[in-house]
């Protein structure tokens, strides 16, 4: 359970060598994250009431349904520093009790995610339902990859060389890139993640519907 909240256990399609997670390590590969006006960081990852799978020729769906966000903790990574408010606890590793390395859940926020899959490609559509009781800062979007030589063009990346060969953000309003330190917070089993890649928005509607997503284009 202690480990919700790492990269290598986001709800993200990974493969070794073309999409990865930092072990030990929470940058967000993939997943929205919320920054909240208390500090706060949540995130859809846990808690998941239906998983809908769609399979037809040439392409495959699936739904999922997640009723409530989840509390993440200090170990998020904002621009190279691990820690973006230092009132904040570490809820998936806080004491040896059993409470402490549960998740930690917040009503008030609902997601729906699909995910679509085609040759070369992958989409991941967020549709979140806001009721207005938790306020909401900014909704930011990371992506590290092992891609290189890098061209950005208001919303969308392009690499010249690496597997992914391009990915696409909609729903923000800002797009930042920096290379991944050497300091070992982007090594993985399979070498060092080269890139990162930031999409953020600062208005979020206190209540409402709000729609992010990201599309993916991959060398076979």
């Amino acid at each position: 359970q202690k480990y919700y909240d790492k990269d290598p256990y986001m709800p993200v399609p990974f493969q070794n060598l073309v999409l990865q997670g930092v072990p030990e390590c929470n940058h967000g590969q993939l997943v929205p994250q919320f920054f909240m006006e208390n500090g706060d960081v949540l995130m859809p990852v846990v808690y998941m009431r239906r998983i809908i799978p769609n399979v037809e020729k040439g392409h495959m769906e699936i739904t999922c349904h997640m009723d409530a966000m989840c509390l993440m903790g200090e170990g998020i990574f904002i621009s190279g520093d691990t820690r973006p408010d230092h009132t904040l606890v570490d809820y998936s590793i806080a004491g040896d009790s059993e409470k402490g390395q549960r998740p930690q859940r917040l009503d008030g926020i609902s997601d729906v995610f699909t995910y679509r899959f085609t040759k070369n490609r992958i989409t991941r559509e967020d549709v979140f339902t806001i009721t207005g009781e938790l306020k909401v800062k900014k909704v930011r979007l990371v992506f590290l990859t092992y891609s290189t030589d890098l061209q950005m063009e208001k919303d969308a990346v392009t690499f010249g060389k690496g597997v992914i060969s391009g990915m696409r953000a909609t729903g923000y309003e800002k797009c930042t890139m920096r290379e991944a330190t050497d300091d070992g917070s982007y090594d993985t089993p399979h070498g060092r993640l080269n890139t990162e890649v930031i999409w953020e928005r600062d208005y979020v509607p206190e209540a409402g519907i709000l729609r992010v997503s990201w599309e993916m284009e991959y060398s076979s």
